[in-house]
């Protein structure tokens, strides 16, 4: 640990990727019925959003700058 200490302290950018796991939670819930990409199922499960936000899927909701923490995590599935 001590040795990635130093070299996160000596970095200049850190990429951090979240390819496997959020891939294979996207096709849990797709295989349950909630699509990430289907507007139909965004406007069935949260109506109201499109109009206020202007958002259509819950790939658009995931990465949308909401104005405050209240508002972001009301939306998000499973709350």
């Amino acid at each position: 640990m001590r040795v990635t200490g130093l070299w996160l302290n000596r970095a200049d950018v850190i990429i951090i990727g979240a390819g496997a796991g959020l891939s294979r939670a996207r096709y849990a819930r797709e295989a349950a019925g909630l699509a990430y990409d289907n507007a139909d199922t965004f406007n069935a499960l949260f109506p109201g959003y499109h109009g206020r936000y202007g958002l259509k899927t819950i790939s658009e909701a995931d990465f949308y700058p909401f104005p405050t923490a209240e508002e972001q995590y009301t939306w998000f599935p499973g709350t």
